[in-house]
């Protein structure tokens, strides 16, 4: 016996060394299974730290647990991680684990689980990882199974859905779900319990914002996933209980079947628990009451003929909001309103009737109503409003976030009544549009503008044709606004989004300092911080016509301004505007275009005796190319035409402008000028420190940063001379300035002062006897702020006509230089016209290939989105997949326009670089010459 027990004892240490050492000598291979199984299914990385195995633990199961396990995207989604979770704990059938090789699951436990799931513009979504797999095999396999789940269990899940293409945004931050249920080859039951701490919904707007949500329900999924089945849902979202009926989503060949209903039961306080933050503030402390019952339906098929029926109700019933921090209270709320769908193909059948809509803010009555039937096709309207409302005591019962100051009031009564049709065909009569809006005494200060706003009155009077406003006296810190006008198009505008709204104003202004409304960032030419581009909107037909005493912009002033602004299609035009400003007038046409991506400025712009000094340092175009007149003094006309885009602080960008234009004056002084005192000293003409100019008629055109000043003629204290030359925006200058200089200006031995500037004339075999006219050239380049002046000998005139020096200087180089000079600058010009030829054919070479890349692009969108929409299996699906195929055509053409507008630039900078290197060995070849 004893020695019967010696075998149980040591047969029993061995069952336990053999469940402690089984496992290890298993693990390598099984977790290596596992990872290379998961990897070959999937087009993504999957991997984890560690796996742990125990028979103990869970006997007699295997336990298996997974840590830091993570998926991350390849190709198009190298780098974004589609999950990563703490833990994962498996319990499986540990015979077929070691016998059959197979995976029975018992029990599953994920801690710390995050996913981030992403579709991006093209459609394509990061979790669609699974390879495809042969159809035909799984249809003819017939491997029936059944898995009985124990347990189930998710803790601390934070989930993130980010569709680009759509906009949609949906997050569950810390989530905590657990079930139980039995899986096998036909259908899922399953036990679930879910608590969300946060939820967060977005689709255009935002409909949930960190709402907490608890779900239990029984959930029956067959069909291969295509019916779903909730069995006594209950809700609860915030404090707010939703209750279910049995509700079912089948997804049915083409067909959605949806039959789902819900009520809830409660306090005011729980459905605006519901309202997003950003219409509402945190209701937590706020005292509500009164007795709200939301309930609807949605029962019937949908797919792209049909619509299931729908039916959703609110009803509020004395009603009552007291915010902790205000005085005042909104009392007596009550609201009915019902939306309605008898079902079928025509959504122009759903109706919309808000019969009711009444409460007291501050002891001031707001009633209202309205119903809208037939939205689709021609809707028919019926609304109506009245209050008398002290502004005052609604900031005292209703929390104005950033309102510091607010009063006035608010005397509105007005009805509308009729189809759309009516106002779209001119038949007023059969469109009852009624009533006023007045605003008298108002005064509004808030913490997003620095200045107050005062309208000391405004009355619109409402008709079917426009809204009339009248009289409309304000003021914006010292800014005031005296506005009438007429609204035309409003009804059509807001019950159709295909309406163009339509207005006409006439303003007038004492006072108006644009650099009130605007950032500091926008105001600062020099930041590069992002002010925001102002985007005009597509559906607005806004002609708007402007006087102003005084206007300020920026640095300058501007007086007696007048013109027309004119909104449309996305751009704003102006037209005959007219200023005075800089001690002369200008006269502006233009536009601001934002219908593209970036925005454009074109300007037209005469100017009339403006002052020299104050435009050079005011206007930004003068200022970057030419800041030396800041030292002109006198007076110019000029013409400028002028295109280039603006940056996100609506400032030029200055590489980008386009222009040419004229510049004349008359009688100019220039003072202290550095490149005229030079020219001076060297001279020895002290008259021409501080010369008088007259006659100037200059014109310049601007390319891609660069002034070009074509050659132009003037005086300089009766010295003939003539300028041309370039100027960027690096502020290098290269210009050429021509003087006939008299001799008697230069003192009584020219000669002598000559040859201190250029060498003895004798020395290059020169007769030193010159003429009354001395041709003087000056090469004045580098940069403006120091520019190098190189003087040289043009020629000379006297009262017999000689010959030019360099004329002389030519001849007699050419005497000394083997005729070999000519020949290379012949071979020169051969090699810069083949570079010149090569370039072209590689420019042109570029576009081809950039045009059939696109072309390519644009047959795999095509492709692609055709796939998307043969695989959508039910009309949801089909819908989005159309949507995301026409997007993905779509952006295809627009990198297929890139592509070639890229290989253009590209090949444009090859021509250049190429007749760069040709005049460089022209100037080489003959630079003995030179």
């Amino acid at each position: 016996m004893k020695k019967a027990f010696k075998i149980i004892g040591l047969l029993f240490v061995l069952i336990i060394i053999a469940l402690i050492t089984i496992p290890y000598f298993y693990k390598e291979e099984i977790a290596q299974y596992i990872k290379d199984d998961i990897n070959k299914n999937l087009n993504a990385v999957v991997d984890y730290q560690d796996v742990s195995l125990s028979l103990l633990k869970d006997f007699p199961n295997l336990k298996v647990g997974l840590k830091q396990l993570t998926v991350d995207g390849i190709d198009t989604f190298e780098g974004v991680r589609l999950l990563e979770m703490g833990s994962l704990n498996l319990s499986l059938d540990a015979k077929k684990v070691f016998l059959d090789k197979e995976f029975e699951i018992k029990k599953i436990n994920i801690v710390d689980l995050d996913v981030n799931m992403l579709v991006n513009k093209e459609g394509k979504a990061n979790y669609d990882i699974v390879k495809e797999t042969d159809e035909t095999t799984e249809e003819t396999t017939e491997n029936a199974f059944e898995l009985q789940l124990k347990q189930y269990q998710l803790e601390n899940a934070n989930i993130k859905y980010h569709d680009l293409a759509s906009g949609m945004l949906l997050e569950l931050k810390g989530m905590n779900h657990k079930g139980s249920g039995k899986i096998t080859d036909k259908n899922y039951l399953l036990t679930t319990n879910t608590e969300i701490e946060s939820t967060s919904f977005t689709y255009d707007t935002q409909f949930l914002n960190k709402v907490k949500m608890v779900f239990d329900s029984d959930i029956l999924i067959e069909e291969d996933y295509m019916k779903y089945s909730f069995t006594n849902p209950k809700l609860k979202a915030n404090n707010l209980d939703v209750g279910f009926q049995k509700s079912m989503i089948w997804l049915k060949d083409e067909d959605v079947v949806i039959d789902f209903a819900f009520q809830t039961n409660g306090q005011l306080k729980q459905i605006l628990s519901l309202i997003p933050s950003e219409y509402m503030e945190s209701i937590e402390d706020v005292d509500a009451n009164g007795v709200a019952v939301f309930k609807g339906f949605v029962k019937g098929i949908y797919n792209e003929h049909n619509y299931p029926a729908y039916n959703f109700d609110l009803d509020v019933k004395k009603g009552s909001i007291q915010h902790p921090d205000l005085p005042e209270s909104i009392q007596d709320i009550d609201v009915a309103a019902k939306v309605s769908f008898a079902g079928g193909s025509n959504l122009d059948n759903t109706k919309i009737n808000l019969s009711n809509i009444h409460m007291l803010i501050a002891n001031n009555a707001v009633d209202g109503m309205l119903q809208l039937s037939n939205p689709m096709s021609d809707p028919l309207l019926n609304t109506a409003f009245k209050s008398n409302l002290d502004l005052e005591k609604l900031k005292n019962a209703v929390p104005l976030a950033g309102v510091q100051e607010l009063k006035g009031l608010l005397d509105a009564d007005f009805k509308l009544n009729g189809r759309l049709s009516a106002i779209e065909n001119k038949k007023f009569e059969d469109f009852t549009a009624s009533g006023f809006l007045n605003l008298t005494d108002m005064h509004y200060k808030s913490d997003s503008i620095p200045y107050a706003f005062d309208i000391s009155k405004v009355s619109m009077a409402i008709t079917p044709q426009a809204l009339d406003m009248n009289n409309m006296d304000a003021k914006i810190g010292d800014n005031d606004f005296h506005i009438t006008g007429k609204i035309n198009n409003y009804i059509a505008y807001f019950l159709s989004q295909d309406e163009v709204l339509k207005a006409d104003f006439d303003m007038h202004s004492n006072y108006l300092n644009l650099n009130d409304f605007m950032d500091e960032e926008t105001t600062n030419t020099d930041t590069t911080s992002v002010g925001g581009i102002i985007k005009i909107p597509a559906n607005l037909d806004v002609n708007f016509t402007a006087k102003a005493n005084k206007l300020y912009y920026q640095n300058m002033e501007l007086r007696d301004a007048e013109g027309v602004l004119t909104v449309k299609d996305e751009k704003a035009s102006l037209s005959a505007v007219l200023m005075k400003t800089l001690e002369g007038k200008m006269r502006l046409n233009g536009y601001y275009d934002t219908s593209t991506e970036t925005p454009i400025s074109s300007f037209d712009i005469k100017m009339q005796k403006m002052s020299i000094v104050k435009s050079a340092t005011t206007l930004t175009t003068f200022s970057t190319y030419a800041p030396i007149l800041q030292k002109v003094q006198g007076n110019f006309f000029s013409d400028l035409e002028m295109d280039v885009n603006l940056d996100n602080n609506m400032n030029p960008i200055m590489k980008t402008v386009s222009a040419k234009g004229t510049f004349d004056t008359k009688n100019i002084t220039l003072q202290g000028i550095d490149i005229v005192k030079n020219i001076a000293n060297l001279l020895k003409i002290d008259a021409l420190k501080n010369p008088n100019i007259d006659n100037i008629k200059a014109s310049f055109t601007i390319n891609k940063g660069v002034m070009k000043v074509n050659p132009f003629s003037f005086n300089i204290n009766a010295i003939k001379s003539g300028l041309s030359g370039t100027v960027s925006l690096d502020k290098q200058i290269n210009f050429v300035l021509n003087m006939d200089v008299p001799r008697e200006m230069l003192g009584s031995n020219p000669n002598m002062l000559l040859e201190g500037i250029v060498g003895k004339l004798s020395d290059l075999g020169l007769e030193t006897n010159l003429g009354d006219i001395i041709k003087m050239k000056f090469k004045i380049s580098g940069d403006y702020n120091k520019p190098k002046i190189t003087p040289m000998i043009a020629g000379y005139e006297g009262n017999s006509t000689q010959e030019i020096i360099t004329e002389i200087i030519e001849d007699k180089i050419e005497e000394v230089v083997d005729d070999t000079v000519e020949k290379a600058r012949i071979e020169a010009q051969k090699q810069a016209d083949k570079l010149m030829l090569q370039a072209q054919q590689q420019a042109d070479n570029l576009v081809v290939e950039a045009t059939k890349l696109g072309e390519k692009l644009k047959k795999e969108a095509k492709k692609q989105g055709d796939n998307l929409i043969a695989k959508a299996k039910n009309p949801i699906q089909k819908i989005g997949a159309t949507t995301l195929a026409k997007k993905g055509n779509q952006e295809a053409d627009k990198k297929a326009k890139r592509l070639v507008s890229e290989a253009r630039t590209q090949g444009e900078k090859l021509l250049k670089t190429a007749k760069e290197k040709g005049d460089k060995l022209i100037a080489t070849s003959v630079k003995i010459k030179d």
